[in-house]
């Protein structure tokens, strides 16, 4: 808590998804849902349905819902709660692109909240804040850091902060960890490079 936070503001925090909780995925979906938010299930229904849910994730456990659709039920808890402040602990994570599409939308048509939002995907913090807020050290500064803030966009961020330019880069080093694969050699049964021997449909995927 916050000495002199306003008492009037409501907050939902998103996490990671990192910390393993038993006794969360045990739960059932839709009452978590209707418990934690104080909606309607009308309303709850809705909303999982704009995520592609379907009634058997609704009426099953937390837990047996995959990464990517306990980040999907995660927000859409926090959306559901109407919160004045969003506070987002990558959010992206487990999303596909589809999905992170969606909550970018969702994001840039609030009209009067406030989104705090860590993460490392930076083409998803380009589409969507305003500001910057970054954690750095200067020499009159001595051994300290501070939360510095900047106006605009991660790119204009960048302008300002050439050496903050290797968040959009991918980069490699002599130094760096390299793995090689065997050449895993023919398949059998597969007699051409043109057979198919695994067809996959209603995927879509990014990269990092």
């Amino acid at each position: 808590k916050l000495e002199g936070w306003p008492q009037h503001l409501v907050t939902a925090y998103v996490d990671s998804g990192s910390n393993v909780d038993p006794a969360h995925e045990a739960q059932n979906v839709m009452e978590h849902l209707l418990t934690d938010t104080k909606r309607s299930r009308e309303d709850c229904v809705a909303k999982l349905r704009e995520l592609d849910f379907t009634d058997s994730m609704m009426e099953g456990t937390i837990g047996a819902l995959s990464g990517g659709w306990q980040m999907k039920l995660r927000l859409i808890r926090a959306i559901l709660i109407d919160p004045d402040i969003y506070l987002l602990d990558e959010p992206t994570n487990h999303l596909a692109e589809g999905a992170v599409k969606w909550l970018t939308h969702y994001l840039n048509n609030l009209d009067h909240q406030t989104v705090l939002c860590v993460s490392h995907d930076t083409a998803f913090l380009e589409e969507m804040c305003t500001d910057i807020i970054h954690y750095e050290q200067r020499n009159v500064w001595g051994p300290y850091r501070r939360l510095v803030h900047y106006k605009g966009r991660m790119s204009e961020f960048v302008k300002l902060q050439p050496q903050a330019k290797h968040y959009f880069e991918l980069t490699t080093s002599e130094d760096s960890l390299k793995f090689k694969f065997p050449d895993p050699g023919r398949l059998e049964g597969v007699k051409t490079s043109t057979q198919k021997f695994l067809e996959m449909e209603g995927v879509d995927f990014r990269y990092p």
